[in-house]
């Protein structure tokens, strides 16, 4: 079965009625980023957003977001920003300086 960025990137192919080379070139060209480089940012984004705004389980946060499987959550953040999901909950909530990585402070 093909990841979820998979069905994503084809969707905006469709709508864009680019080729899937020229979608790539565009999204680095004019984003500096792949298109699943950017969506898993608006995702960790959202994610954080959400973490910062509401006690809702990192489980119930990784569906909404798009990100499947908790594990995936857990193992995006721990690469992107250098903490768990938690961790960054306790973070967003604390006076304490952000972490390396920090996409954005709430």
């Amino acid at each position: 079965m093909a990841p979820p960025e998979s069905h994503y990137t084809h969707r905006v192919i469709a709508f864009t009625k680019l080729s899937q080379t020229r979608l790539y070139v565009a999204f680095e060209e004019y984003l500096g980023q792949t298109p699943t480089a950017v969506l898993t940012r608006i995702r960790v984004e959202k994610a954080q957003r959400m973490l910062s705004e509401s006690d809702e389980q990192v489980r119930a946060i990784s569906a909404a977001c798009g990100f499947g499987d908790v594990v995936n959550v857990y193992r995006t953040f721990q690469r992107l920003l250098g903490v768990s999901p938690q961790g960054w909950r306790v973070q967003s909530k604390s006076d304490f300086p952000p972490a390396a990585g920090e996409l954005q402070r709430p």
